[in-house]
């Protein structure tokens, strides 16, 4: 336990200067004044916890760079997907894109390269793959094509699994890559749904199904052989899953800890009283030694906390019926997972946990067929016929699902939550079933709390994170107008980013969406948007005539009612008084229409500038840069997008006037808040 306790620390440490500062410093002063008072009598525990505490932050800020004098980097890959690899030379990780590729984790090569920061796109209430590189220490790229094989590792993996996947129908091909071999393609409808419903975690090799397939080993195996046999030979056999499936953390966790188990159990029993094994610590401890940096992982987090919870539930839950179990134990899994399930999509599914008992033992049979037939058992008609259940199950679902809006899960909400979740396991496993009760009570409280739309008393104005886009929310109260809805080719903006951030701040309609002109870039996730959200008016710049436009305090003025030579110059140009400022909003409208908005003596000057056109130099004049007189403009643009917004000239003159320059593809969606109107 007390192994445990440093380990714990040490992770603390990682993340301290991770978070808010403030809730950093609470959550480790009530961590470490728990263990002072835990291990009062022990002076050298104490120790070792501040210790590792403090080395956890110092590790946490070490960023190793390496550069060689002629640019030739010489190391392995260490982690291969279809479109890029991450490979460590000298110590150091680097992302290098390479469009369908045959790498392998093991491959030694040489790139002459030069370096650069990593810069990726990013999407409101969506996958960051930036962040997920830094996560695991990857701050730098390689984008050279000169690539060189030095050497080869002869386990040619992805050769094997495409071999494989072609036995199959695309569905069941897809998902039995997401099974076994850890690949979504969320693109596919079944995959998409699932992320809907919050149940993609289903859909892949999970501790659940791994140990599943080795306690079906193991009974078998113990038909014929004593117990210590049965338990080793099912590990032994997973090993080169694992190295298949290498870094999927969740198999190699369950491997390890079922491994520090075995040894303890029956290798060791000698020396138990003078070195105790604790598996969960040191699968923990092992990992970390290979990369600190899967601390940041969240399957890495999850995975094992949920582990814990179990594992101190395991003694309680066995003296429950069987099939009062098979019940309550997904609603634990339910409510432990419901933070991290919401994060995103800023929903509760209510029938979630009911879908989770449905689809775990369906799933588990998909995954023993589908292994069965990777040994190269011929029973692939089986596997196709037995995918279209998991396919059914989850359009089914995804027709009877029912959610509600549940708004921002704030950090001190899950501290609260959290807080609540394990006081309730120690009242459970304590068997205080009056006061667990009356915790419950308290929980839902919390919960139907959460769902309370309080975000109805604010004003706002969010700049969202949409790319290469424009797409602008103004809520005053609970009226709400939206100009502009982004788009992109390939996937729905609504329905991915614009639908979750609305769910998030607990909007439940749109009293007016304007889009300023026909770009696609601006109005196109209209069309899914107005299909999918309640939206009560549409304006375009095609009915100019519905300016000015007012709802609640709100009353929205079209400055542009020029006849422009194309689609951007016929923009609307929008200004309001919203929370003590003034906006304008430039669209897309050139030089052109900010010399007659000046001509015409209209007032443009404003607080808040939203540059035209994503900051490109048709834009953004000098002489209306001075007219506007802004403190801020906001540059709506897409990192590493082909048009190079926003241009030099732009920035150049923006700085010139001391004007403070915001980027969405900096900072992500940009806020403004008040409760003034």
């Amino acid at each position: 336990m007390r192994l445990l306790f440093v380990v714990i620390s040490f992770i603390a440490g990682l993340y301290f200067l991770r978070n808010n500062i403030v809730f950093s410093i609470v959550i480790s002063l009530l961590f470490l004044g728990f263990c002072l008072y835990r291990f009062r009598k022990s002076k050298l525990s104490l120790f070792f916890i501040i210790i590792f505490f403090a080395g956890g932050i110092g590790l946490s800020q070490l960023k190793i760079t390496y550069n060689p004098v002629d640019q030739n980097y010489s190391g392995m890959v260490i982690l291969a997907k279809d479109n890029y690899f991450i490979f460590e030379s000298n110590f150091e990780k680097f992302y290098v894109y390479e469009k369908d590729n045959d790498r392998e984790v093991g491959d030694f090569l040489t790139i002459n390269s030069s370096t650069k920061e990593i810069v990726m796109n990013s999407f409101e209430s969506q996958f960051d793959f930036k962040q997920y590189l830094n996560d695991q220490g990857v701050y730098r790229e390689l984008s050279s094509k000169d690539i060189k094989t030095t050497l080869s590792t002869f386990l040619r993996l992805k050769k094997v699994r495409q071999s494989f996947l072609s036995n199959f129908d695309d569905e069941t091909a897809t998902l039995i890559d997401a099974f076994l071999f850890n690949n979504k393609d969320y693109s596919n409808d079944t995959i998409s749904k699932a992320g809907q419903l919050n149940l993609v975690f289903l859909l892949s090799l999970s501790g659940v199904y791994l140990h599943f397939l080795m306690y079906l080993i193991e009974k078998l195996i113990n038909l014929k052989f004593d117990e210590k046999y049965a338990k080793l030979i099912p590990i032994l056999l997973c090993v080169p899953y694992a190295i298949f499936t290498f870094p999927k953390i969740g198999v190699i966790r369950v491997l390890i800890v079922s491994l520090l188990r075995f040894l303890k159990n029956y290798s060791f029993t000698q020396i138990q009283k003078t070195i105790p094994i604790h598996p969960i610590s040191y699968s923990i401890i092992l990992l970390l030694l290979i990369d600190y940096h899967l601390a940041f992982n969240s399957a890495f987090l999850v995975g094992y906390a949920l582990t814990l919870v179990l594992l101190i539930l395991n003694q309680s839950l066995s003296r429950i019926k069987k099939l009062k179990r098979r019940i309550v134990t997904p609603i634990l899994i339910y409510l432990f997972f419901l933070p991290v399930s919401t994060f995103s999509s800023g929903e509760i599914h209510l029938l979630t946990f009911l879908f989770q008992i449905i689809l775990i033992p369906i799933n588990a049979l998909f995954v023993l067929l589908t292994v069965i037939s990777f040994l190269r058992v011929p029973i692939y008609g089986l596997v196709n016929g037995y995918s279209k259940a998991i396919l059914f199950f989850i359009d089914a679902f995804s027709r009877i699902d029912v959610s509600l809006s549940f708004g921002d899960f704030g950090i001190w909400f899950c501290f609260i939550y959290y807080l609540l979740f394990a006081y309730g396991i120690y009242l459970f496993e304590s068997k205080r079933i009056n006061h667990l009760k009356k915790l419950s009570l308290t929980m839902v409280g919390l919960l139907l709390f959460a769902m309370v739309p309080v975000k109805n008393i604010t004003n706002a104005v969010y700049f969202i994170n949409v790319g290469q886009g424009d797409s602008i929310l103004i809520r005053n109260h609970n009226k709400v107008v939206m100009i502009d809805t982004g788009g992109n080719k390939n996937f729905d903006m609504a329905k991915e980013t614009l639908i979750p951030f609305l769910n998030k701040k607990q909007i439940s309609h749109i009293d007016a969406l304007i889009v300023t002109h026909g770009d696609f870039d601006h109005d196109g996730a209209a069309e899914s948007l107005m299909k999918n959200f309640k939206v009560y008016n549409y304006i375009t710049n095609q009915n100019k005539d519905a300016f000015p436009y007012k709802v609640g305090d709100l009353t929205l003025y079209n400055l542009n009612n020029l006849k422009g030579k194309d689609d951007n110059d016929n923009s609307l140009v929008i200004k309001t008084n919203f929370i003590g400022k003034n906006w304008l909003f430039m669209g897309d409208a050139g030089i052109d229409v900010e010399k007659a908005l000046i001509d015409e003596n209209i007032n443009i000057k404003s607080d808040i500038l939203k540059l035209g056109h994503h900051g490109s130099k048709t834009s953004s004049s000098l002489e209306f840069l001075k007219a506007v007189d802004p403190d801020e403009a906001i540059v709506s643009v897409g990192a590493k997008n082909g048009y190079g917004h926003p241009h030099k000239e732009v920035i150049e003159r923006l700085n010139a006037l001391n004007i403070k320059i915001r980027q969405t593809s900096i900072e992500g969606t940009i806020s403004y808040l008040s409760f003034i109107s």
